[in-house]
């Protein structure tokens, strides 16, 4: 871990470009909690069994908004 200014935006770049190519790969859209993992897997504080897991997680984004319009609708507004 590098406290470095050089070291720290090195640290960032990098994070910024794997968060890059997962979005590329898997087609999902990096949030706060990627950045964070990917971070601790560079600084070794996290496996690649981690990330991966994280990445491979079912995406409920869709049925959470499904279950919000459907509460909607029984409200009738």
């Amino acid at each position: 871990m590098n406290e470095r200014a050089e070291g720290v935006d090195i640290q960032v770049y990098c994070t910024v470009m794997v968060c890059l190519l997962i979005q590329l790969i898997s087609g999902k859209k990096p949030n706060k909690a990627m950045r964070n993992l990917v971070s601790w897997y560079l600084l070794g504080l996290a496996s690649e069994q981690d990330v991966l897991d994280f990445v491979n997680r079912p995406d409920k984004t869709g049925t959470k908004l499904a279950a919000k319009e459907e509460l909607w609708k029984k409200l009738g507004m």
